[in-house]
């Protein structure tokens, strides 16, 4: 895994260096790469977000439940955050491709790619990081009650 990591890394950066410093004459990818359909990758990019909020409800909903304040508040706050990204990320993409970053310039495009990647990975430290506290208020009342159950999950 860490060898796939570093090598997508090593990609990315060797693309964004190229990309900022060697190649200055406009339109010179053209003559190298297969053009892009910025239509269908919005549209892409859109069904991986979307799947990536989903599975962080979906994490969030599988955790059993407690009858605890601080529970209930994390697991609401949980919820509303994914939607209010959910509400920011369409509301702020281009629905056009003439206005999307890939069109404008290789650039953006690369640049685009970059920080999407790293985007989505955001998306799923959120349901990681909201399942984990949920789960720590799990784990805690266990213990209270002397149920040995979360050592079993």
């Amino acid at each position: 895994i860490i060898l796939c990591l570093c090598g997508w890394l090593s990609t990315v950066v060797f693309y964004l260096f190229r990309c900022y410093f060697f190649e200055k004459k406009f339109g010179w990818h053209k003559k190298y790469n297969v053009p892009m359909n910025i239509e269908f990758l919005i549209h892409r990019y859109g069904e991986l977000v979307m799947l990536l909020l989903g599975e962080s409800v979906l994490s969030i909903l599988i955790v059993s439940s407690i009858n605890k304040v601080e529970y209930h508040v994390t697991f609401y706050a949980a919820i509303v955050s994914i939607v209010l990204l959910q509400y920011s990320h369409y509301k702020y993409q281009p629905h056009s491709p003439r206005e999307h970053a890939c069109r404008r310039s290789l650039r953006g495009s690369v640049t685009h790619y970059a920080i999407m990647i790293v985007y989505c990975h955001a998306l799923v430290a959120v349901g990681t990081a909201y399942k984990m506290f949920l789960s720590t208020y799990e784990v805690e009342a266990s213990l209270k009650n002397k149920d040995l159950r979360h050592l079993v999950t």
